[in-house]
């Protein structure tokens, strides 16, 4: 009898949806283990395919189910936006965070796609060697673009990685990367524009 109510039980918790099993956590936090099963081996695959080595993935993936798990409260589902989009969210956004660390922070200017460096600084600065942005300049650039768009131009320009990769990291088609792209480019050319403007007033 105690066997039958036990494996009752357990087949209840699995068939809980992801959004559930966050739920009831805030009253039984032992529950927000089965998220860890379910997601963990997922979120190290794409942690790893971020930052290329299996500690550094582990790391980071350890610190996403923490943030996860401290944030559930504010969680909030959406049509076509359950845990499992805000979950990858928060890993990836990790990830971003232990990538900046483990790169020098110093200038950077020419590891950048050729591309991404037109847009960022001047041409005959580059050409010179006269003026170099910094990591931090340029994540300032990107903080400013509308969500949804720094994280693919960061993937693409800065990382080098190719709009299939990016595709596979977000989760999402190679063709909405592309026109991800496109937009961020437009928008973070406005963003250079509107700066140079307020630096020659």
């Amino acid at each position: 009898m105690f066997l039958e109510e036990q494996n009752t039980k357990k087949d209840l918790i699995a068939s809980l949806s992801d959004e559930e099993l966050l739920k009831r956590s805030f009253d039984n936090p032992h529950l927000f283990e089965r998220l860890l099963d379910r997601y963990e081996e997922a979120f190290l695959r794409k942690a790893y395919y971020i930052l290329g080595t299996k500690e550094a993935a582990q790391d980071a993936v350890q610190d996403a189910f923490v943030k996860i798990y401290k944030n559930a409260r504010r969680f909030q589902p959406q049509p076509g936006a359950g845990f499992k989009s805000w979950g990858y969210r928060i890993l990836v956004n990790t990830c971003f965070t232990a990538y900046k660390k483990t790169k020098n922070a110093a200038n950077f200017l020419a590891d950048l796609d050729p591309e991404f460096q037109e847009l960022v600084s001047d041409k005959g600065a580059i050409e010179q060697r006269e003026q170099e942005l910094n990591r931090d300049e340029v994540e300032s650039f990107l903080s400013q673009l509308s969500e949804g768009l720094s994280e693919p131009m960061r993937l693409h320009f800065i990382d080098g990685k190719p709009h299939a990769d990016v595709a596979k990291i977000m989760g999402i088609s190679e063709g909405a990367v592309r026109a991800r792209v496109h937009r961020a480019k437009q928008e973070l050319k406005a963003v250079i524009e509107e700066r140079k403007r307020r630096t020659a007033q």
